[in-house]
């Protein structure tokens, strides 16, 4: 093999071999490394978002045996502690004699999931053993009845939303772009008996309907007579199977483990209960505490750390990618570790817990952070704080000492009076709504925002009339008045820089519920509704953060409006 690698002038290294220098970094060995990664995991706060990629995973019994077994033996522990704290309901266990609503169709019939891809969706169902035995059972016309109503409603609901929206992934049966072939089904089967329809459209039709998930869905195809048939029909199925097919279905048992099925429905033996609130939730918090007592948990992990992200981490969330990026710099122990505005997806809490670790424990590591918030400065020895482009402030923790730059405050001023993009920028992620945002979206959003300029006495929004923007408040001050039913005007309050006004106007299609006027000259920059919604549906802790802030506002207008009525009475 190797002559054929040398003459064929390719590198004659082994692939299969061991690629990672654990000796490099300091470790002796392969496992000492791995206690660290696992360590380093809980430090930025990953393990948990590693572990659950875990239990989404599928293993068989032959490559994982250690790991199958204890899943097996967590199982009955699972259902004994969810029985005392009473949270039992939270899980539709699977049971030979009882139809699973918060299973799909497929899997209650089969009381399975086929373990090939070959065997499923199409192909599967048109086996003919499947074919026959849907016929026999008297579900075969019932599911194409369900399958077609489904896909109307799917029509229904769905014409209209732009490709790619997110809605289709999360609710639909179908893509976008399947949507003018699902309209065709729908025309040709209009009226014409199952046996005369198309065999394809059968297909697709008996495919929507093996998704469907009672508790999940809601549609009410399902009644409680197809779910009898489906119960008399169950037994037979997986007697009369043909052994060509039986190979290829893993079939539920109490005692065994489902290949093809994720360890997660392993683990429960069922499915989480789609009707009861934070059902998912409460039972991963039994499932994190009890996977610690057999090192089933140690497992998941180095399962999840396994699993393909995609390209670049395409699958993964921004957060999650940039924890991944430290623990990925971390694990090497740096003499130097620079993190220049990595951890900007995180909260404050995860990045203030990140930076307590690495500035308290991690002592052979040099640190250089940058970041925009005056908070993460607060453990580190030397700050130094740069404004366009210079140096403008140095301060030394160890000898508590400053030095400043002339002239800082009003060349920033003036940067930011001549609209210096930048000075924009951080300007806006001092304000809450903007706060958390990563910072390639908040210069997106300055600079397609407009800059406006009001002279004393003008009117920025007037009560009553259309809302289609919100204003960002760059300088200046103005004041917002309210004139009510009784036609009195009240001012609610003043608005100063660094506010976010207007801000309902990007929610709801309804009238300026106050007008606001500047009493001084006013430069704001002016969001559009149409640019925020698109912002939105990049980032939703955009929509979330707004939301915060709306509560807050209303919190806080009430109680003016209550405060001034108590002042009358």
């Amino acid at each position: 093999m190797y002559d054929e690698i040398k003459m064929s002038g390719n590198i004659p290294y082994d692939p299969s071999a061991e690629w990672i220098d654990y000796v490099g970094p300091g470790f002796e060995s392969r496992e000492d490394m791995q206690k660290e990664l696992m360590r380093l995991l809980e430090v930025v706060g990953l393990d948990r978002d590693i572990y659950r990629i875990g239990l989404l995973r599928r293993i068989s019994p032959e490559e994982r045996p250690n790991l199958v077994q204890s899943v097996l033996d967590v199982r009955p522990r699972l259902k004994e502690i969810l029985a005392e704290r009473q949270l039992s309901d939270l899980v539709e266990p699977y049971d030979f004699d009882k139809y699973n609503d918060n299973a799909p169709v497929g899997v209650n019939i089969l009381f399975g999931t086929p373990s090939r891809t070959e065997f499923k969706r199409m192909d599967f169902l048109s086996h003919p053993y499947i074919q026959k035995s849907l016929r026999e059972s008297g579900l075969y016309e019932k599911m194409i009845k369900m399958g077609r109503e489904t896909l109307d409603l799917m029509i229904e609901l769905f014409t209209g939303l732009p490709p790619g929206h997110e809605f289709f992934d999360r609710y639909s049966f179908v893509s976008a772009d399947e949507m003018p072939e699902v309209k065709n089904i729908l025309k040709r089967t209009d009226g014409v008996r199952v046996d005369d329809m198309r065999k394809e459209d059968q297909l697709r039709l008996l495919d929507v309907a093996m998704q469907l998930t009672p508790a999940r869905h809601r549609l009410r195809v399902i009644d409680d007579d197809f779910r009898e048939l489906v119960l008399q029909a169950r037994p037979k199925f997986r007697e009369n199977m043909p052994d060509d097919l039986a190979g290829y279905i893993d079939f539920f048992e109490a005692d065994g483990y489902a290949s093809a099925a994720p360890i997660l429905d392993n683990l429960l033996f069922g499915r989480f209960a789609y009707g009861r609130a934070n059902s998912e939730e409460r039972v991963g918090e039994v499932l994190f505490e009890i996977a610690h007592e057999g090192g089933l948990y140690e497992g998941l992990v180095s399962l999840g750390l396994e699993s393909q992200v995609g390209v670049g981490g395409s699958r993964m969330s921004q957060t999650l990618r940039q924890k991944i990026a430290l623990v990925r710099a971390l694990i090497k122990n740096p003499d130097l570790l620079v993190v220049d505005e990595g951890l900007s997806a995180l909260d404050r809490e995860t990045r203030e817990s990140i930076i307590n670790y690495l500035t308290g424990e991690s002592d052979h590591t040099s640190l250089v952070w940058v970041d925009d918030d005056d908070h993460a400065g607060e453990k580190f020895d030397t700050l130094l704080y740069m404004s366009n482009g210079k140096l403008v402030k140095r301060k030394s923790v160890a000898d508590d000492s400053e030095t400043t730059t002339e002239e800082t405050e009003d060349e920033a001023a003036a940067a930011l009076a001549a609209g210096d993009i930048d000075q924009e920028v951080r300007l806006l992620r001092t304000i809450p709504l903007f706060a958390g945002l990563d910072p390639s979206v908040v210069k997106l959003l300055a600079f397609t925002s407009p800059r406006l300029t009001f002279k004393h006495g003008e009117v920025l929004v007037k009560q009553g009339d259309p809302g289609d923007a919100a204003f960002i408040v760059i300088s200046g001050r103005g004041e917002i008045w309210l004139t009510t039913d009784e036609h009195q005007t009240l001012k609610l309050r003043d608005v100063h820089a660094k506010e976010v006004i207007g801000e309902i106007a990007l929610l709801v299609d309804a009238p300026r519920s106050a007008t606001i006027r500047a009493v001084e000259d006013m430069t704001v920059l002016k969001l559009d509704k149409t640019e925020f919604l698109g912002l939105v549906r990049q980032d939703q802790a955009v929509s979330n953060q707004l939301i915060r802030v709306l509560a807050q506002r209303l919190d806080q207008t009430t109680k003016q409006l209550t405060n001034r009525n108590n002042d009358k009475n």
